[in-house]
């Protein structure tokens, strides 16, 4: 079985118009993603709980409504971003889907180009999440594969190996020095976002390892 491409995010459609629903499977795929298409949140909810990235959600559903189904996505605290669509939404629809922290509200009918919008923000999330994942096992894997380095702790002579967060931190200093501080280099090399760098160079200055 091959691996996902990471180019794609799993797209489950929760939509009980059939034309509709077909519509998006397609539309959905032609973005570059795979999609799957359910009339109802039960039929669906197998998929989501498989694993899916994104959940484009019809509120107005017959049997489990689209509100409910969000609400038991985050009540069991599944990792999968919740886009709402709905022709019957109002103010207080949309405050209670923000605060089920759906990643936005779309009102029928929606451009493909809206759609296409909110998946794109979602890949890239997916993406600097998965670098930045990649980055801390590699971390890992250095600290756990070199010789244990000590460093002397007390005046009785104990002495303690190099933690992770040191391996990590000497590791992203000398690619900043081998860059002469040129931090988008510097990222790209470590494979984690510009952000992230920024708010280690942060603590690290704060530290003292940095002037």
């Amino acid at each position: 079985m091959s691996a996902p491409d990471p180019a794609m995010l799993r797209v489950c459609i929760v939509e009980d118009e059939a034309r509709l629903r077909e519509l998006l499977v397609r539309e959905v795929a032609a973005m570059g993603h795979t999609s799957i298409g359910c009339p109802s949140a039960e039929q669906a909810w197998p998929e989501v709980e498989a694993g899916v990235d994104v959940v484009l959600l019809d509120l107005n559903l017959p049997g489990m409504s689209g509100m409910d189904m969000l609400t038991r996505i985050r009540a069991e605290q599944l990792d999968v971003a919740v886009v709402i669509l709905t022709g019957f939404g109002g103010f207080e629809t949309a405050v209670e889907s923000l605060r089920n922290r759906a990643e936005d509200y779309l009102t029928k009918p929606c451009s493909l180009a809206d759609i296409d919008r909110v998946l794109a923000r979602v890949l890239e999330r997916k993406r600097t999440a998965e670098r930045e994942q990649a980055f801390a096992e590699s971390a890992r894997r250095v600290a756990e594969a070199e010789p244990a380095i000590r460093l002397p702790v007390d005046v009785d002579g104990e002495r303690s190996a190099r933690t992770v967060e040191e391996v990590e931190r000497d590791h992203i200093l000398a690619v900043l020095h081998a860059h002469d501080m040129d931090k988008p280099a510097a990222a790209a090399e470590l494979g984690i976002s510009l952000r992230t760098l920024y708010n280690k160079i942060h603590a690290y200055r704060q530290q003292g390892f940095i002037n």
